[in-house]
């Protein structure tokens, strides 16, 4: 068997821990990465929520600044009245409150919220909050904002990984060729 043939075999498994190894390490990261997307329009949505069933009206807790998540990163904020029907928006897209899949909002009655990412748009993607309001006045709070940022986190933690993970195995298996050349020369005989 050469030493190319050996080096890969003793070199295989160490390549499948390390790829095992970054890849679990990639998904903690993108996973936080995402997740804490939400962490601005969690507590936006619940606060919003909460006030509405205490008696406050929503335009008074909506602010009157217009955000284009297509272009802005700020957060924004839309309430549905029980029908579904926008009853005041700070979210904007091509001049018209962007409305979600009846299904975004509906989700959110049996868990008391629902995250996820809603694209209005082929150029907007939007992390999304939805939060029942329970109470006199039904309805939901919607609050969002652009996952732009993110996005470009992940993708360049995404090349990062992608050139660790292929540094790691051009490190690991030269080491093990290495490793083999040398044994193989210190088992030889010397004449």
């Amino acid at each position: 068997m050469s030493l190319l043939t050996r080096s890969f075999l003793r070199w295989l498994p160490i390549a499948v821990a390390c790829t095992l190894v970054l890849g679990v390490t990639y998904v903690m990261v993108q996973q936080s990465y995402r997740t804490g997307a939400d962490d601005p329009q969690i507590m936006v949505a619940h606060d919003i929520a909460a006030k509405i069933a205490a008696g406050t009206a929503p335009d008074q807790l909506v602010s009157n600044e217009t955000v284009d998540p297509s272009t802005s990163l700020a957060p924004f904020v839309i309430v549905f009245d029980s029908q579904h029907i926008p009853v005041v928006s700070s979210g904007k897209l091509a001049g018209a409150t962007p409305i979600p899949p009846v299904g975004i909002l509906d989700a959110s009655k049996a868990a008391g919220e629902n995250k996820v990412t809603w694209q209005p748009r082929r150029d907007t993607r939007i992390a999304t909050v939805v939060v029942p309001v329970n109470g006199g006045a039904d309805g939901f709070v919607l609050a969002g904002r652009s996952l732009l940022v993110v996005e470009r986190r992940e993708d360049m933690l995404t090349k990062m990984a992608g050139l660790g993970w292929g540094g790691t195995m051009v490190a690991t298996f030269l080491a093990v060729l290495l490793a083999g050349g040398l044994t193989g020369r210190a088992s030889r005989p010397v004449l």
